[in-house]
């Protein structure tokens, strides 16, 4: 989507924090969730098998760079409830 849209996380970080931190207010379990972030592990490979088209060569350094940008709003929205 960032290709083709040119749609990224950085570009829309307020509207996203934004709207999580509604059900963050509202929501223990998700506020615990938030705090124990996980991230698919694709270093094996096994899992890109599992996609219905081929990806782009620059797919992992991708995933790298979304999973950075959503660390900072995590970061973000933990620092708003302590």
């Amino acid at each position: 989507m960032e290709k083709q849209f040119q749609y990224t996380i950085g570009k829309f970080g307020d509207e996203i924090i934004q709207k999580t931190r509604f059900s963050l207010e509202n929501y223990d379990r998700y506020r615990k969730n938030l705090e124990k972030p996980q991230k698919p592990n694709f270093s094996s490979g096994e899992e890109l098998k599992l996609l219905l088209i081929q990806p782009p060569e620059d797919f992992k350094e991708g995933l790298r760079n979304i999973y950075l940008n959503l660390d900072e709003l995590r970061a973000k929205l933990l620092n708003e409830f302590r």
